[in-house]
């Protein structure tokens, strides 16, 4: 992965955030050179993780990384929204993630995808 400033990058199960701090580091290291470039850092990183304890760690270790105001890091399931309702402003340029494996969704999430999809595992 070698995302560029301006892309947006999303991790859909971001647990801790152990993928977005990298992005953020290698963001940094490469092409933050003013404080308009750290702001443009800032808006492009996005995460969303289901479980408690696992977004209170990541919000702080976006603090820990330099982010002052993670106001893109969501506590939400990322598969309960239905696939037919995302449009063109929920795109992303690159998306990071170790999704949880062998963990169970909860009944009624898998309708939310085409048939030929659906599953109710966590890591399809």
């Amino acid at each position: 992965m070698n995302p560029q400033l301006h892309e947006t990058v999303l991790d859909p199960a971001c647990g801790t955030s152990g993928f977005l701090a990298h992005v953020i580091e290698h963001k940094r290291s490469r092409f933050v050179n003013s404080p308009a470039d750290e702001e443009i850092l800032q808006a492009s990183i996005r995460g969303v993780d289901k479980k408690s304890l696992p977004y209170m760690l990541c919000i702080t270790n976006m603090i820990l990384h330099g982010i002052d105001t993670p106001t893109n890091i969501r506590h939400d399931n990322t598969l309960a929204r239905p696939l037919r309702d995302y449009a063109n402003k929920d795109r992303v340029h690159v998306i990071v993630t170790n999704p949880p494996f062998g963990g169970m969704e909860e009944d009624g999430i898998e309708n939310n995808f085409p048939a030929t999809f659906r599953t109710r595992e966590t890591a399809d």
